[in-house]
């Protein structure tokens, strides 16, 4: 690991750093601003609690306007009390290093999971989807709607919701990281330009205009289309390109591709990804409820997400972040069950397809200042490309886990034809 700062101090043998009363083991994340560890405060009596630690990344640590930029995270962020928002347990400083320490959450994030459903060639469940969605939606309806001690709303956007800032537990609960680029009343701008992540961002964020909360719904839907397509909702590279489809309204259009077991997720993405914020869902409240009309059973969708990322662990151990590992030697299949082969059926059936040429396209709302009015978004042609199912015991194991939700997606007759993207970078 490299020197976190000159005043990190490294124990003798281990190759451990230490900041302040804290153990840093391996980095796990972080951005262009900061990076994170996974850290242990030992306790008495052998008592040790597993943390994460966040600090300022080293060619920052010295520029006032990251710095304070940090401290306004770690202000904001010790005020979100939600289960689906990171928990911040610490603020503190060692010599010149600023540190902010948070609840260690054992999980994978959504870009993990996406790049696991796509090596084992499976797609996910709509109801899945949507329960993540929803989970999301209701951590982020608790900040927008946040206030200070004198009960004036803080206004909190997160503005850069992605795959890689959700994660999910492995109790199966969503949660939504890193509200670090974050804007809100008496927020000020540490920098100038474009905040936020190209490809998951709303036009009006991409053209540097007040954002409220509608902001962070369109990055919320922005990933969910990515989750049920496994490709990225803008698979250009470049960012005029990006800005192009924004102005377009092609993001609505592309969310209307989706069919087959995902045609009601499309026609709620379609409506969150609207060009014009006044004509998305009136809240992240919204939203949510409008994705738990696709989770039948909550309760057993949980139970599902559960199951989800145990077996995503065993199918790629390398994704696991300190949770049981299979013995050395165990055969991959081994949690496999005689009902594997019937899941594995029903789900292949469920697919995400291009809406067929000629169909009728969906009508959605589009508004203004002025209130909404009729709007159009017509559904794109479809591709020709289509993509078969892997099979094997590793599949038939990822299967199992996810059966209950590839019973009650809904199918379509006929061949399923996936949405033909291309892949994420």
């Amino acid at each position: 690991m490299q020197q976190v700062s000159p005043k990190a101090e490294q124990e003798a043998g281990t190759g451990e750093r230490r900041l302040g009363p804290y153990r840093l083991l391996r980095p796990i994340g972080g951005g262009g601003m900061a990076r994170v560890f996974e850290g242990r405060l030992d306790s008495l009596a052998g008592v040790t609690t597993r943390v994460a630690v966040k600090v300022i990344h080293p060619d920052y640590a010295h520029e006032d306007a990251f710095r304070e930029l940090f401290i306004t995270e770690a202000r904001l962020s010790a005020r979100l009390e939600h289960q689906n928002l990171v928990r911040v347990q610490q603020f503190n400083k060692e010599g010149d290093v600023y540190y902010l320490v948070m609840e260690f959450i054992d999980g994978l994030t959504f870009r993990k999971i996406i790049s696991g459903f796509q090596r084992q060639g499976h797609r996910i469940p709509a109801h899945v989807i949507a329960e993540l969605g929803r989970q999301v939606c209701e951590g982020l309806h608790y900040a927008h709607m946040l206030r200070d001690e004198e009960g004036q709303p803080l206004s909190l956007v997160h503005r850069d919701i992605k795959p890689t800032n959700l994660m999910l537990n492995a109790q199966g609960v969503a949660k939504v990281l890193d509200f670090g680029i974050s804007a809100g009343r008496n927020i000020e701008e540490a920098t100038d330009g474009v905040k936020g992540t190209w490809g998951y961002m709303a036009l009006e964020q991409a053209d540097q205009k007040p954002v409220g909360a509608a902001a962070d719904l369109f990055g919320v839907a922005a990933v969910l289309y990515e989750m049920a397509a496994l490709a990225p909702l803008f698979p250009e590279k470049d960012i005029e390109d990006i800005r192009k489809a924004l102005v377009s309204d092609e993001a609505a259009r592309r969310a209307n591709t989706l069919t087959g077991a995902y045609a009601d997720l499309g026609r709620v993405l379609v409506r969150a990804l609207q060009r014009d914020p006044a004509a998305r869902h009136s809240s992240a409240q919204s939203l949510a409820n409008a994705l738990s009309t696709l989770v039948p059973d909550s309760v057993g969708a949980q139970a599902t997400l559960v199951r989800l990322i145990r077996d995503l662990r065993l199918l790629d151990p390398s994704t696991s972040m300190g949770a049981a590992r299979p013995s050395p030697g165990a055969p991959r299949d081994s949690l496999a069950s005689s009902s594997v082969a019937a899941a594995a059926r029903a789900s292949s059936a469920s697919a995400v397809a291009r809406a067929p040429a000629g169909s009728a396209p969906l009508p959605v709302q589009a508004g203004d200042a002025h209130g909404p009015s009729p709007r159009t978004v017509e559904a794109r042609a479809p591709a020709s490309s289509t993509n078969g199912w892997m099979a094997g015991a590793g599949l038939g194991l990822l299967v199992g886990a996810l059966a209950l939700g590839a019973l009650i997606v809904r199918t379509q007759q006929g061949t399923a034809r996936p949405v033909a993207a291309p892949a994420p970078p």
